[in-house]
């Protein structure tokens, strides 16, 4: 790639900005759940035996359910997450689905793996299986308004000032609002991982050799490059833990839905 070639818009591909995703048409593929291939199951309560998240020494703190979601991706097992909250209560349902061809036997099999997982990260874990979802409840109501999440995702250590992760803020923040939040993560085969690494590595140095032999600074170039070697950090942690095609969408009503989107 030459660098007169680079322009803004490169940058904003890698970024995730500006990115709006393609109308649906009928020959769109679509990854379809049937209801008896789904299944969700409401955590009550966890308890753990050290409440403290922050990171000792400048050490980045990594997540409590990493190990969870290596052995599921192990295994390829699809996750689903759902936060939602209305007023004076909030939920924390986790679950997993199959395509139309998979087996409800297979699911609760998965199902079973999830919560035998959520056992061994937590001393208590309290879990209602097959929620029967009310009237008022996230994954049984519809929503007036919803949206697709766009961006590069990022794991966010708690605030340094009250301990804070961004779910707790948004419970604090959507008090007394009806809104919900669901995560779709699908496991991806490592063969895919590492062709996209060795793309972006083919990319840096496309990069990096057209900016030596023009021989003049490019910030422009620089941050691309900067951009890509993220990129790559994020792909090579894939392929050592498990990679992930991840969909967010944001659930709520006329009140609700411009805070949580904001």
């Amino acid at each position: 790639m030459a660098v007169e070639s680079l322009t803004a818009e490169d940058v904003d591909y890698i970024q995730r900005t500006g990115f709006r995703p393609p109308p649906l048409s009928a020959g769109t593929g679509l990854t379809e759940a049937p209801s008896p291939l789904r299944m969700l199951m409401q955590v009550d309560g966890i308890g753990r035996t050290d409440k403290s998240q922050r990171p000792a020494g400048g050490e980045r703190l990594s997540p409590v359910t990493r190990d969870l979601l290596v052995g599921l991706s192990n295994y390829r097992v699809p996750l689903s997450f759902l936060v939602g909250a209305q007023p004076g209560r909030a939920g924390l349902r986790i679950g997993t689905w199959l395509p139309a061809r998979g087996s409800p036997e297979s699911v609760a099999e998965n199902g079973h793996l999830i919560k035998i997982g959520l056992q061994t990260l937590y001393s208590t874990v309290e879990i209602t299986a097959d929620h029967a979802a009310g009237p008022d409840d996230a994954t049984n109501r519809d929503w007036e308004l919803g949206g697709l999440a766009l961006g590069v995702p990022i794991f966010k250590p708690p605030d340094a000032f009250d301990g804070f992760l961004p779910y707790d803020r948004l419970l604090r923040s959507l008090a007394g609002l009806r809104w919900a939040a669901l995560v779709l993560a699908q496991p991806v085969g490592e063969t895919l991982v590492r062709n996209l690494r060795l793309q972006l590595i083919n990319e840096r140095r496309s990069v990096q050799t057209a900016s030596k032999l023009d021989g003049v600074p490019s910030p422009l170039a620089d941050t691309y490059d900067e951009l890509l070697a993220r990129r790559l950090d994020d792909l090579t942690e894939a392929q050592n833990t498990g990679g992930w095609r991840t969909a967010v969408y944001l659930l709520g009503d006329a009140d609700s839905y411009g805070p949580l989107a904001s």
